[in-house]
């Protein structure tokens, strides 16, 4: 007769054998999923040291061009801008480094700086649109301005900053205009005076996650277009991206077509770029430069 401990004895068994499969197997499995996740980290090695050398050697090169636009920028400009005038207008976003590197360059390029501003997120938030559009139906519109026929606060708001910087505009309305975007909180006047100019820069950078704000400055930049001799927008290669205000131009076939941009514009180089595009603006040329998504080309070609 078979016995309790005989049952026990032989569950123990199967129990051992089975156990013992479950072991040599691991242990083979264990050596083959090992290899591999060894040889995986080996390439993932050697992709991230071709990586950083990559890296290093770019890094090398954009030092390179802004040493050299350090160094000769000033000779490859001069007289690029002689004679002309510019607005400068900074957007929510631009660093102040950009914002005094374009206005060096000007000045080294022959032009004269007439005015600058600063654009508030104030003036970029859709909530504040009907603010803009009471301002520029009401007593701050000048008599000489003609308005486009919409209610769209970005044409309506860039048709009255344009017509104050690079039009035609009385001294008084220039100052009744900034003065009544400045009491909304969505202009800041940098300087004493600002006075008409022939051509025009918005200083901007990064992205938004609001769709109104890039095209709140498309219409200003296409304002200020219609009315002066040319505008170029001066960003970062965030700006270039999705939700910033060059995508946005360069994602405008109207837009595209009239107003400039450049995408390093925080670099040396990019800054120099930022006049030569000026200058071809005011020859009635435009186009989109950089290194970025959308860019025809580095720079301007040489005339």
């Amino acid at each position: 007769m078979i016995s309790f401990r005989y049952h026990i004895v032989s569950i123990v068994a199967i129990f051992l054998a089975f156990a013992l499969g479950i072991a040599v197997g691991t242990a083979a499995l264990n050596g083959a999923v090992t290899d591999n996740l060894r040889d995986q980290v080996n390439r993932l090695g050697d992709q991230r040291d071709s990586l950083r050398t990559d890296a290093s050697t770019l890094n090398k090169k954009v030092a390179d061009q802004d040493g050299f636009a350090t160094l000769y920028g000033d000779q490859v400009i001069s007289g690029s801008l002689s004679g002309k005038t510019v607005a400068v207008i900074q957007a929510p976003g631009a660093s102040r480094d950009a914002v005094d590197g374009v206005v060096a360059r000007v000045a080294a390029a022959g032009g004269r700086v007439t005015g600058q501003i600063e654009l508030t997120s104030d003036y970029l938030d859709p909530a504040r649109a009907v603010d803009i559009r009471a301002l520029a139906t009401g007593p701050a519109h000048p008599v000489g301005l003609q308005l486009p026929p919409t209610d769209d606060a970005g044409a309506l708001g860039g048709s009255l900053l344009a017509y104050v910087l690079v039009s035609t505009p009385t001294t008084g309305d220039v100052n009744q205009v900034l003065a009544g975007f400045a009491t909304l909180q969505m202009v800041k006047v940098k300087g004493d005076t600002v006075t008409p100019a022939d051509l025009a820069i918005i200083v901007t950078g990064g992205t938004s996650d609001s769709k109104s704000a890039p095209a709140m400055l498309v219409a200003l930049a296409s304002a200020l277009d219609n009315q002066g001799d040319g505008v170029v927008i001066a960003g970062d290669t965030a700006s270039a991206g999705e939700g910033g205000v060059i995508a946005a131009v360069r994602n405008d076939a109207s837009a595209s077509r009239s107003v400039s941009t450049v995408d390093d514009a925080d670099t040396a180089i990019g800054r120099l770029t930022v006049i030569l595009a000026l200058a071809e603006q005011d020859s009635d040329g435009a186009g989109q430069y950089g290194t970025a998504a959308g860019a025809d080309a580095i720079a301007p070609e040489p005339k």
